[in-house]
């Protein structure tokens, strides 16, 4: 009862991912049963909702909380300014992170997308438009066009242009955010993640076989700052 509690918070995502949107508080108690035991506990929750983004995720939305979770109601009251300090902080370690990582998956379907459209019009060129749909489509499932092409890598360089915008506002905004995600840092993102291949569709299609990536992946680099961090902040608070 408790997670699901935790985990069911009314916050609004956006599927956006160079969104700024703001993160999400909220501060909650729930009865402790303990067996054998008389006395009127509860667990008091400070939870923190942030959102970071996935290509292979539904809506490219993975909705994130931390949480401080203690005994004593008046330790989170008291320190509620700290800890949203605190936990905006990390969130914006990992929303940085994740938007570079995002940032590296546009660049690999860009250069997919690309290299489709160079079978596809080498197919058209040979005469053969029905074998280039076959090789860049699953048994012609999606008929491709020169116009769908153009749309949806349009649509791609816009987003990354977007993206771009926003992470240079987050970096130049925080100076411990700028002193991680340095120019060069941000330019080994902002590429392709590997060699191109040939798209079955011009639009991501949801597979409930792939298996979601880990925070670790979806953060890469602040993942281990982040962990650190949040390692740092439950001491400060435990006393």
């Amino acid at each position: 009862g408790f997670v699901v509690r935790t985990l069911s918070a009314d916050y609004q995502r956006s599927s956006d991912p160079a969104s700024t949107a703001d993160d999400s508080q909220v501060v909650f108690r729930v009865p402790l049963e303990v067996p054998d035991k008389e006395a009127d506990l509860h667990l008091t929750a400070y939870v923190h909702h942030f959102t970071l983004y996935d290509v292979h995720a539904r809506g490219y939305v993975r909705p994130v909380c931390m949480s401080f979770v203690t005994l004593d109601n008046a330790k989170i009251m008291s320190n509620f300014t700290e800890l949203l300090i605190e936990f905006t902080r990390v969130s914006a370690l990992l929303k940085t992170a994740n938007q570079l990582v995002f940032l590296s998956d546009l660049g690999q379907r860009l250069v997919d997308m690309q290299y489709t459209r160079e079978l596809f019009l080498q197919g058209e060129a040979d005469g053969d438009a029905g074998s280039a749909r076959q090789r860049t489509s699953t048994g012609g499932r999606e008929g491709f066009s020169t116009e769908k092409f153009v749309s949806n890598l349009d649509t791609i360089v816009a987003m990354q242009a977007r993206l771009r915008a926003a992470i240079q506002t987050r970096v130049t905004g925080d100076r411990r955010l700028g002193a991680i995600f340095t120019p060069d840092v941000i330019a080994r993102y902002d590429r392709a993640n590997g060699p191109p291949q040939a798209l079955t569709s011009l639009h991501k299609i949801a597979s409930f076989e792939r298996k979601l990536r880990s925070l670790q992946e979806l953060c890469e680099l602040g993942y281990a700052r982040a962990l650190a961090r949040l390692v740092h902040i439950q001491p400060m608070y435990s006393a």
